[in-house]
């Protein structure tokens, strides 16, 4: 184990490693999946139209779509 060289309270580098991690995996998320409407990589995020839990196993439950086409989902 490494020790460590700079002294960070347990709660600050708890928030410290979910930053990181949630940035990991956005980047990941972006690399992987493309918007369903446009083919898009970027600021890509989950769109749940019916949030019925028990709907959460079926194909359609959400879709992955970018920034843009998840706003143009939601206006009327």
């Amino acid at each position: 184990m490494i020790p460590k060289q700079y002294p960070l309270s347990p709660t600050l580098y708890a928030k410290l490693h979910r930053d990181l991690r949630r940035r990991l995996e956005r980047v990941a998320f972006d690399q992987y999946y493309a918007c369903e409407r446009c083919g898009s990589h970027d600021n890509l995020q989950i769109h749940i139209p019916n949030p019925n839990p028990r709907l959460q196993d079926q194909p359609g439950f959400f879709q992955i779509l970018c920034i843009t086409c998840h706003k143009h989902q939601h206006t009327p």
